[in-house]
C-alpha cells in the first residue's frame, strides 16, 4: 500500500492566505521527508464558507515541494471545463511533475457550480464524457476536427502533449453505481468515494468487477481509496504518526470534528490522510463497517 496526503486547501473566511499557503507547503515538505507517496489536491468553484485556491495552480506550486512524490489532481471538474483547456493545464502538470502525475476526474455535483459554468442539468454526463474523448484525442492524434456546443476544433495539432505516453493515468471518481460502471468504461482506475460506507463500497467493487469483465478489461493495478479520519490529527493505524513520523507543523491544524454521517464537503479541513493504491485484493478493514467516512470533493 502507498500513502499520500489530500490538501484541502480550504480555509475559513477571512483567513490569511498567504500564512495558509505556507501552511499546506509545509505539510507536503514534512509528508515528502518522512517517506510518503503522493500529494493531491482537489477543485470546487463558488465555495461557500471557505477560501480556497484552484487546483492547476495549487498543483503547479506543489510540484516545487514534492520531490519524487506523485501529484495526483483529485478531482479536476471536468464537466466545467472547455476539453482543449483541460488538455493543455493537465500535459502542463504532467511536464511540471516530471511525468509523474495522475489525472483525477469528476462529473460535480453542486448546481451553483454547473450554473455558472451554464451546464444544463441534462447534459452533464454527455458533456462529461465528450470532454475526455476529445482530451484524448488532443493527447494522442494529429489534424483533429470535432464540433460540438463548447468547442470546436478544425484540422488542429496539441503540441504540447503529456510526458507520459499516451497519456497520465486517469482516475475516475464515482459515487453511485452508473458512475461506478462508466469509470471502468473510460477509465484507468476508480478513485474510491470517501463518504461512503464499507459494505456499500464492497457492494460496488462488485460492479465494478463485472463492468471490466464485461468490456474485456483487466483489474487495475492500484485502486486508490481516500481515507478520512475527522477527528484531528487521529490517522488511521497504518497511517499513524506513530508509524510515519508525521505530525502537523506546530501542532495545530483546523480540521473538521469527528463525525458519523456525511458532512459538507466544504467545511474547513487542511488535510487529510489517503490510501493512494490499495492491492486489488485489499478493501481496508480499518474502518469499523458501517462507519461513514466524510466527503471531500
Amino acid at each position: 500500500m502507498k500513502v499520500g496526503i489530500f490538501l484541502t486547501c480550504q480555509h475559513p473566511p477571512g483567513s490569511d492566505m498567504i500564512a495558509a499557503l505556507e501552511g499546506q507547503y509545509a505539510m507536503a515538505r514534512l509528508a515528502r521527508d518522512r517517506g510518503w507517496d503522493a500529494v493531491a489536491t482537489g477543485q470546487h468553484y463558488l465555495s461557500e464558507g471557505v477560501r480556497q485556491v484552484q487546483l492547476v495552480p495549487f498543483l503547479a506550486r506543489l510540484a516545487a515541494e514534492a520531490g519524487e512524490m506523485t501529484g495526483i489532481a483529485g478531482v479536476l471538474l471536468t464537466t466545467l471545463h472547455n476539453p482543449v483547456e483541460v488538455a493543455e493545464c493537465i500535459a502542463s502538470l504532467d511536464a511540471i511533475w516530471r511525468g509523474n502525475f495522475i489525472f483525477g476526474v469528476g462529473l460535480g455535483y453542486r448546481d451553483v457550480e454547473f450554473d455558472a459554468f451554464g451546464v444544463p442539468r441534462g447534459q452533464r454526463v454527455r458533456r462529461f464524457e465528450q470532454c475526455l474523448e476529445i482530451v484524448k484525442r488532443l493527447w494522442t492524434e494529429d489534424n483533429i476536427s470535432f464540433e460540438n456546443d463548447i468547442c470546436k476544433l478544425t484540422n488542429v495539432t496539441m503540441t504540447c502533449r503529456p510526458i507520459q505516453q499516451p497519456h497520465p493515468p486517469i482516475w475516475f471518481a464515482a459515487n453511485n453505481d452508473r458512475a461506478v460502471r462508466r469509470a471502468a468504461r473510460l477509465g484507468d482506475s476508480w478513485f474510491v468515494n470517501p463518504h461512503a460506507t464499507i459494505p456499500e463500497i464492497t457492494r460496488q467493487l462488485t460492479l465494478y468487477r463485472d463492468e471490466l469483465a464485461r468490456l474485456g478489461k483487466p483489474f487495475p493495478a492500484v485502486l486508490p481509496y481516500a481515507r478520512i479520519r475527522r477527528r484531528r490529527w487521529r490517522w488511521p493505524a497504518p497511517i499513524s504518526p506513530r508509524n510515519t513520523g508525521l505530525t502537523p507543523p506546530g501542532g495545530k491544524t483546523r480540521c473538521c470534528p469527528e463525525t458519523t454521517r456525511s458532512v459538507s464537503p466544504l467545511r474547513p479541513c487542511s488535510a487529510i490522510a489517503l490510501s493512494w493504491a490499495v492491492p486489488r485484493n485489499a478493501m481496508n478493514s480499518c474502518v469499523p463497517a458501517g462507519k461513514r467516512l466524510g466527503r471531500i470533493s
